[in-house]
């Protein structure tokens, strides 16, 4: 999907919790690659990932993960912004509604944004709120954009973190959105 020599950077926001490290490393997994981290503070890290294939294109995948604080502060040069939460619980849906999105869409308003729900998929036990239903059926989800107008809609994308292939597709749906903004 990346042509060869490409290098993508990723702005990974949401509500502290592993499941974005767990995210990236299925991602290196996936590509059979390794991780290279970098932590930059408390609440920021840097996960690089190189992706080379004799079949297919060659890149570098760049992860910068927020983790709370306030890390808007400083910007990061970001070509797509990735704002994950748990679609099985409405305290992080709402943290990202309400915390999340509108920090990140104050610092980073031009770019491409895909909001993905990521989890340890457990269906039998674990009860899909409404709003993330109804995001998985458009494969969008409405987030305010701006007071007093109505919700603009972002890409959706969920996966299970324990499925390469699921991993492998919403990477993959990031890239196609940091390629067609530039």
């Amino acid at each position: 999907m990346a042509g060869a020599g490409l290098s993508f950077r990723f702005l990974v926001a949401g509500p502290r919790d592993d499941t974005k490290l767990q995210f990236i490393d299925m991602f290196a997994r996936s590509v059979n690659s390794s991780v290279d981290r970098r932590v930059i503070s408390t609440t920021v890290s840097v996960h690089t990932i190189k992706v080379r294939s004799s079949s297919g294109p060659s890149y570098e995948a760049n992860f910068i993960i927020i983790n709370g604080g306030d890390p808007f502060d400083v910007r990061y040069e970001t070509d797509a912004v990735l704002l994950c939460f748990n679609p099985t619980s409405r305290r992080s849906l709402q943290c990202i509604q309400s915390e999340w999105f509108p920090d990140v869409r104050q610092s980073y308003p031009k770019k491409p944004y895909l909001i993905v729900g990521l989890r340890w998929f457990d269906c039998e036990q674990t009860p899909i709120m409404g709003p993330v239903q109804v995001a998985r059926e458009r494969g969008t989800m409405d987030l305010p954009w701006e007071l007093n107008n109505p919700p603009a809609s972002f890409p959706y994308s969920e996966c299970d973190i324990r499925v390469q292939e699921q991993v492998l597709v919403t990477v993959n749906r990031a890239i196609s959105l940091a390629m067609h903004s530039r």
